[in-house]
């Protein structure tokens, strides 16, 4: 496969990839559960539920604007509302308790600024120092309402509720099979109004609800946010993968072309080789034709070897040692000796020689 062949390869890829990509989600979007949907895309929705001694009434808001639900008498207090006017929310739904202010103790208390980051837990120990009821007989909250840093000073509100009221009006949410989220109070009249909760998080099924769903729309956006950021690096990946294919492509093509032109190096040097041997073979042929006629006809010839300075015979003869004699008025051969003695032929009666000379340079 080519680059070219190769780019376009990896761009369908990259296109059924994010066709792909797309089509997943939707497809795990459906697991969501459909409430995590709706709070997803749905805007947020809040029911109060504003309980008195003789009626339940229910409000709904949503982007701040305020309709009532409807109202629910009770017969015997607030720990029995009829159950037959329950059509107004389903069973399961998620309410904000309001309690009437007449039912609530509010105080506004000096403590010094350094205990505002513990300003529950300091409240708790000194309780009952600020109210004429037992701490152990109230649930309370507290707001912050001036902060005076040169004195070093906090101005706090501090609302306390008896427990038998709170738990009364919490025991008729749940007895309707709502799911109670907190227990604040009523606004006042011309007054701005601040969500105070008197129920502890530890003990709150409504909170703890509304943590669990957000925890599990965390996970799922968690799961989805894993998923692109596997898709970012697996593409990441392909980007790397293509450049270093083209790096590679490029360091192949160079070394075939630098293989190309040592291809034609050595050939040139083999042919240069060729002439010169070819050039000092056509000197030393002449040398031989005159050596042949030289030689007397008992002498053979059985090797020549030629080293490009030197030339070497062997060969057998039936007096050896006469031979330089011979081959002395040959023209262009100098210093003609014997490299190594004379040896006997056992069997033909023959000797063995060597005899060594150099081509006269011309």
């Amino acid at each position: 496969m080519n680059l070219i062949a190769f780019q376009n390869a990896a761009r369908t890829f990259y296109s059924v990839a994010q066709k792909g990509f797309w089509w997943w989600i939707s497809e795990l979007m459906t697991m969501v559960p459909e409430r995590i949907r709706r709070a997803v895309t749905q805007p947020e929705i809040t029911v109060f539920a504003d309980i008195s001694d003789q009626e339940i009434i229910l409000t709904c808001v949503s982007a701040e604007i305020a309709q009532e639900l409807g109202r629910l008498k009770t017969h015997s207090g607030p720990t029995a509302p009829d159950l037959a006017a329950t059509s107004y929310l389903e069973a399961g739904a998620s309410v904000i308790v309001r309690l009437a202010q007449k039912k609530v103790l509010r105080k506004k208390i000096e403590l010094p600024i350094a205990i505002e980051p513990y300003l529950r837990q300091s409240l708790g120990l000194q309780l009952e120092y600020h109210i004429p009821m037992s701490a152990d007989a109230v649930y309370f909250d507290a707001r912050v309402m001036h902060r005076d840093v040169a004195a070093g000073k906090i101005s706090v509100e501090l609302v306390v509720v008896p427990k038998e009221v709170s738990d009364q009006a919490v025991a008729a949410c749940q007895k309707l099979g709502w799911i109670v989220e907190a227990v604040s109070m009523l606004p006042e009249v011309g007054r701005e109004n601040f969500a105070f909760d008197f129920l502890n998080a530890d003990h709150n099924p409504g909170r703890i609800a509304r943590i669990y769903k957000q925890n599990l729309l965390l996970g799922g956006m968690a799961i989805i946010l894993l998923i692109g950021l596997v898709m970012v690096v697996d593409m990441r990946r392909q980007r790397e993968l293509i450049s270093m294919s083209e790096q590679v492509e490029e360091a192949r093509v160079s070394a075939q072309n630098a293989q190309q032109i040592r291809d034609e190096i050595m050939a040139l040097a083999h042919q240069h080789q060729l002439m010169m041997d070819k050039k000092r073979t056509s000197a030393i042929l002449p040398v031989l034709t005159d050596l042949a006629v030289a030689l007397p006809d008992t002498a053979w010839l059985t090797g020549v070897q030629w080293d490009r300075k030197s030339v070497l015979l062997t060969g057998l003869s039936v007096n050896a040692s006469t031979l330089i004699d011979s081959i002395k008025g040959v023209k262009n051969i100098q210093n003609a000796h014997f490299p190594s003695a004379i040896t006997k032929d056992g069997t033909e009666n023959l000797e063995h020689f060597s005899i060594s000379f150099q081509p006269a340079p011309k």
